[in-house]
């Protein structure tokens, strides 16, 4: 943890805290989700340990990268890229009609699936 300064909290979840902080050396802004461990004896949670291999593996541009894993006391911390919004506020900042392709706007609802089983029947003598 030396290498990050904190600079402020930007989320907290049901396993830890965010913050956004910035790498000493590099300047480089980071999120830094810092994960609470409840008992030292049961060690890191398993959906943590989970996280970090599933991360470690994944580079894909639309996935956010896991840059650096650190042990702090009873705390781990997982460094990640800094993005400047969640998920949830990038698709709430598209509009509405921007943010659902047409091919998927114009599929059938379940009421229009209702209405094939009688049409079904009626064009094969059965209803």
């Amino acid at each position: 943890m030396d290498d990050y300064v904190k600079i402020e909290k930007i989320g907290e979840g049901t396993y830890g805290v965010v913050y956004k902080g910035r790498h000493k050396a590099t300047g480089q802004i980071v999120a830094m989700k810092k994960i609470r461990l409840e008992s030292e004896e049961e060690g890191v949670p398993s959906t943590a340990v989970r996280e970090v291999s599933l991360l470690q593996e994944l580079k894909h541009p639309n996935v956010v990268r896991l840059l650096d894993v650190l042990m702090q006391e009873s705390r781990l911390y997982l460094i990640f890229e800094f993005l400047s919004m969640d998920l949830k506020k990038y698709l709430d900042s598209i509009p509405s009609e921007a943010a659902i392709p047409w091919r998927l706007r114009d599929r059938p609802t379940l009421q229009d699936f209702q209405v094939y089983p009688t049409n079904f029947q009626f064009n094969n003598g059965i209803g």
